[in-house]
């Protein structure tokens, strides 16, 4: 484990010294004994000094290609491919990796007259992510974006550090053109923080038509109709994906709504509980995931298979109101004190999400709170009497 740690960190210093000093780290660097971070490492700073980047792009492909190559690859490794191909093709030919990143996000970095240093750039942004440093990751991705307001990849990384609204409202307005397919996301995004569900559904509905194969947008936009109430339609969006890509959160999400939709159809809740059962096995220690297969649990009458996924997901989700309700409604027949806690731990978060005005509950976190509520009177009452 110690060994690990030592490990971890030496690639973190590596990945500061490529932004530093590129050509530094090439003389420390072999791609013929390279590892997989070494390699993209390698690949980045090759860009940035302008030299050779085939030995890496070469040494890459080699751990892109390896079916043992661990979890944590194959949730980027899409993302990789794409940038290394961009790397090493001219804009007439294109690029096959589309999937990581919408057409046009693809398309604009192609035919950026400084794309080899930005893709490079962006294979380090992504590394640094990965090895846990998103603070370098978002700030090189602000940096880039400073030096090329048109870079729309830089966008979407923004984007996924979910930054507060203010940054959102800068950026949106410093993106050239304004009419960017990244402008229009941001512009989403921005509706979407809001509270204005109508305008973000409208926005990310129009380019989910235009884009339907990028599973992002596509999930973002569901995720977008679920905020909004527009449950059945979210349903279908998330069931599409799932079908189609296999995306475990949009499994989840489908898994989620049939509880809210179906609560007592007993066909319904049990292909949901098969199918978390699936999303289990590809992630079984996400908090969410195992919140979602508890509650259809419960819904089905299984109260001890339950909580025993409520229990251990509510360790990861000790703000969210639904996963708190839940827990309580799993507990009251068991121990009415745990359950007492929980309900009010759920009003209270969702309290104190009212009292900040942003984001607004959802529909399933106003259910959440209201059934608490009226748990916690049922309690109060019964321990008066």
């Amino acid at each position: 484990e110690q060994a690990t740690h030592q490990q971890t960190w030496a690639k973190r210093a590596l990945a500061i010294d490529a932004v530093l000093s590129p050509a530094k780290v090439l003389e420390r660097l072999n791609p013929q004994n390279a590892d997989l971070y070494d390699s993209l490492i390698g690949m980045s700073a090759a860009a940035a000094e302008g030299s050779d980047i085939s030995p890496w792009t070469s040494r890459f492909s080699i751990y892109a290609n390896d079916a043992n190559s661990p979890a944590k690859l194959k949730s980027t490794v899409q993302r990789y491919r794409t940038l290394t191909e961009i790397l090493k093709k001219s804009p007439a030919t294109g690029v096959e990796s589309q999937a990581a990143m919408p057409k046009p996000v693809v398309d604009s970095l192609l035919n950026d007259k400084n794309r080899t240093k930005t893709a490079g750039m962006l294979i380090l942004i992504n590394v640094a992510a990965d090895l846990d440093m998103p603070n370098l990751s978002l700030r090189l991705s602000r940096r880039l974006f400073e030096e090329n307001r048109s870079c729309q990849w830089a966008v979407m990384d923004i984007l996924s550090f979910a930054p507060p609204l203010s940054e959102l409202e800068t950026l949106g307005g410093r993106i050239t053109p304004a009419d960017l397919f990244a402008a229009e996301l941001v512009r989403a995004e921005i509706a979407f923080r809001r509270g204005d569900m109508e305008n973000a559904c409208g926005i990310l509905g129009r380019l989910s038509e235009k884009y339907p194969d990028n599973t992002l947008l596509m999930l973002r936009y569901g995720i977008a109709l679920e905020q909004a109430g527009r449950l059945k339609d979210a349903l279908k969006i998330y069931r599409k994906i799932w079908d189609t890509t296999g995306d475990v959160v949009a499994a989840n999400n489908a898994a989620s709504i049939v509880g809210q939709l179906f609560p007592k159809d007993p066909d319904e809740l049990s292909a949901a509980s098969e199918l978390m059962t699936k999303v289990l096995q590809v992630a079984p220690s996400i908090p969410a995931f195992l919140d979602t297969k508890g509650w259809i649990e419960y819904l089905r009458g299984n109260v001890p298979a339950a909580r025993k996924y409520l229990l251990a997901g509510i360790m990861g989700l000790g703000d969210s109101i639904e996963a708190h309700y839940h827990v309580g409604m799993a507990e009251k027949d068991v121990d009415a004190k745990m359950a007492l806690w929980h309900f009010q731990a759920a009003v209270a978060y969702a309290r104190k999400q009212l009292a900040a005005a942003s984001p607004k509950l959802s529909a399933a976190e106003e259910h959440a709170m209201q059934e608490s509520l009226g748990e916690i009177r049922r309690m109060e009452k019964n321990n008066a009497e």
